[in-house]
């Protein structure tokens, strides 16, 4: 075989030390790396599947968001409405006050106006009355005696028939 240029030696050499290499590969790097393998495909697995619960918890969240918004505004809404309703009556109330202080101003107003036109009434009749005794003192000073008894007695006559 020689002559071919096979030799029996280096083949039985290589096939022993290919058995070796097998056995060595088997028990040394097959296992731990099928082992290595395993693991890091159990690793994804439980990757995927905390990505899927994370991802289903963000969704979660974010419709749990999104209701507490809704909520948040309907609870906006309602205060707002509240608050309106609220200040309409406040406001209402403010309008009713004025208006009572309004006519309470108004009233002693008037009153007032009442009392002092009557004040300048009896100011008016007391100055008259004294215009009137004046002219009329003027008026009977100079007439004679004879006359002022008549005018008086005339006067007299008036008085009694108007009371």
């Amino acid at each position: 075989m020689q002559g071919l240029g096979i030799d029996l030696k280096l083949i039985i050499a290589q096939v022993i030390n290919f058995i070796l290499f097998f056995i060595i590969f088997k028990k040394y790097l097959a296992k731990p790396f099928s082992k290595f393998l395993d693991e890091e495909e159990k690793k994804q697995e439980l990757k995927e599947k905390t990505e899927k619960i994370l991802k289903d918890q963000e969704e979660k969240m974010k419709k749990d968001i999104q209701a507490q918004k809704k909520q948040l505004e309907k609870e906006y809404e309602m205060a707002l409405i509240k608050a309106k309703t609220e200040a309409k009556v406040y406001k209402e109330k403010l309008i009713a006050q004025a208006k009572k202080e309004a006519e309470e101003i108004l009233a002693k107003t008037k009153a007032k106006l009442e009392a002092e036109r009557k004040t300048m009434e009896k100011e008016l009749n007391k100055k008259v009355i004294d215009l009137a005794s004046l002219i009329i003192e003027k008026s009977f000073s100079e007439l004679d005696e004879k006359k002022q008894k008549e005018i008086n007695q005339k006067l007299l006559k008036n008085l009694k028939s108007i009371n």
